[in-house]
């Protein structure tokens, strides 16, 4: 079965998770943005990093930038992909920046003058990278509720010979790195499936056809196409852990067993709430494949044009199409091998429902969804699932008989008892979301088995970048700032002080 590649117009945004192999969409910066305006005579004010310039040699100082957003805003720079700050000002050993000017201009926008500065280790060829999105505008979120929704400047090493001063955004070749040292996108970690892989795919979960279209899709799973009222379990929400969308979820289990999901994805909430500027939707359906036998996961891509067209592969990252199988079971585990039959087997991922942002509208804040949260979660565990996946829900309702009514999202699973600290800021935010899937020790699903994978984590994380593994999880591992009194003030300090057997203190991981 033919399909297309879905191509999505939406500034900014990434994704993938809970129905993970999303389409979604995200604007790579190759030229400076309307919204990122080069200033033509930069001011220089005193180098805040106390460096002079040595004589005859490369020496950066960042261009000053001018730029709006909607305001109000919270700036939040990273000097080489590794500081978060929310102040005019700052300074640290990897370097300073100032925000010369921030003032609301009548058309309802912040203007934003920057300035930064690197190490004096570092003086050599940079660039500049720009990202804005507009997730919320909500001017009540601060700090790690701003982390999918910042202004965000990054600086780098240049791809070309650039000496002397930065080039501005349009001026550096090629395409800008996410952050330092990576520059190879998300979602490749086990290989990419081509546009044969997703048509072979398709051809072995659907071989005549008969969910080409997600208005089918719903008509084979027992949804009724024209009423969401009928459905077993919804909830909308917005999706601020990993993959930045306002979501729609749908969920629907037939009689003999077989049980189905889709999530209609927005640029925002109150689009999801309302069912306006639909992206794409993603369908998972947990049954038989079509000569029968045992239950397994399948996934499916729908455009956003009239019933739905089926399509193959997404830009989630800015670095071309990716094809299913692999642009899902990237992060709901399976086979990176052949389709065969079309099992691969992948798995659904539960509901986090701290890692959500939610409407403030009546009816569609979390306490509102609670009951709805239950049953998807409760779905789960009618498919698939892995063993980490049952523990943690079992953890979250309060027993295997799912006895609270709402979620306990602080819950420790009982392997990690006595690392409560190290699970809640580090494994919860930036590893358990894909992880869980997977088979022990990869599931993390107690202190023992991530502490025998701490060396591999270690590697992926520190030197080879590649980990985590999506965007908005990526951003916040290395940009969120700790808080409380005393102890590492980022997720990399914190695991260098929890007794980790291949992640010490002196391991040379920047943070």
């Amino acid at each position: 079965m033919k399909t297309n590649h879905v191509g999505l117009g939406l500034a900014a945004v990434l994704f993938l998770s809970v129905l993970g192999c999303h389409s979604g969409i995200k604007q790579v910066v190759n030229s400076a943005p309307a919204a990122v305006t080069p200033l033509p005579d930069p001011i220089a004010p005193s180098d805040p990093t106390g460096t002079p310039k040595p004589t005859g040699a490369p020496f950066f100082v960042s261009q000053l930038l001018k730029f709006h957003v909607p305001w109000p805003t919270v700036i939040e720079v990273a000097v080489d992909g590794f500081i978060m700050r929310e102040q005019p000002q700052g300074c640290g050993d990897e370097g300073c920046y100032i925000v010369l000017s921030n003032t609301e201009a009548p058309s309802g926008q912040a203007n934003f003058v920057i300035q930064v500065f690197p190490p004096a280790y570092k003086r050599r060829a940079n660039k500049l990278e720009f990202e804005v999105t507009d997730v919320s505008v909500n001017p009540s979120l601060k700090g790690e509720m701003l982390a999918s929704k910042p202004l965000r400047l990054i600086m780098i090493e240049a791809l070309g010979p650039v000496l002397g001063g930065p080039p501005n955004p349009a001026s550096v070749p090629g395409t800008p790195e996410f952050a330092a040292l990576h520059d190879g996108g998300f979602f490749d970690f086990i290989g990419l499936s081509s546009q044969q892989d997703a048509d072979a795919y398709y051809q072995a979960i659907d071989p005549t056809g008969s969910k080409k279209t997600l208005k089918l899709w719903k008509s084979v799973n027992g949804f009724n196409p024209n009423d969401d009222t009928l459905d077993d379990a919804k909830a909308v929400y917005f999706n601020g852990g990993d993959l930045g969308f306002g979501r729609s979820m749908h969920m629907k289990k037939k009689p003999n067993g077989d049980i189905a999901y889709y999530v209609s994805n927005y640029p925002t909430v109150e689009d999801a709430r309302r069912g306006t500027n639909l992206i794409a939707t993603v369908a998972m359906d947990h049954s038989p494949g079509p000569q029968g036998g045992s239950r397994f996961t399948k996934f499916y891509v729908y455009n956003n044009v009239g019933d739905g067209a089926i399509v193959s592969s997404a830009d989630l990252d800015g670095n071309g199409q990716k094809f299913v199988p692999k642009l899902c079971i990237i992060c709901h585990s399976g086979a990176a091998g052949s389709t065969g039959a079309g099992d691969v087997g992948a798995r659904f991922l539960p509901f986090d429902l701290a890692s959500f942002q939610y409407s403030s509208v009546g009816g569609f804040g979390r306490s509102d969804q609670e009951a709805e949260f239950k049953k998807l979660n409760a779905g789960i565990l009618d498919t698939s699932k892995s063993a980490a996946t049952e523990g943690l829900i079992q953890a979250w309702y309060g027993g295997a008989s799912l006895p609270q009514p709402a979620q306990i999202s602080d819950a420790v699973p009982a392997g990690w008892s006595g690392h409560d600290d190290l699970y809640l800021r580090v494994v919860k935010t930036s590893c358990r979301g894909c992880h869980i899937t997977r088979n022990s020790p990869v599931d993390f699903a107690s202190f023992t088995s991530f502490d025998a994978k701490s060396g591999s984590a270690e590697t992926f994380a520190c030197s080879t970048r590649n980990m985590p593994h999506a965007k908005v999880t990526y951003q916040r591992f290395w940009l969120q700032r700790l808080s409380g009194p005393g102890g590492p003030t980022d997720q990399v300090g914190l695991l260098k002080q929890a007794g980790l057997s291949g992640w010490s203190s002196s391991d040379p991981c920047p943070n």
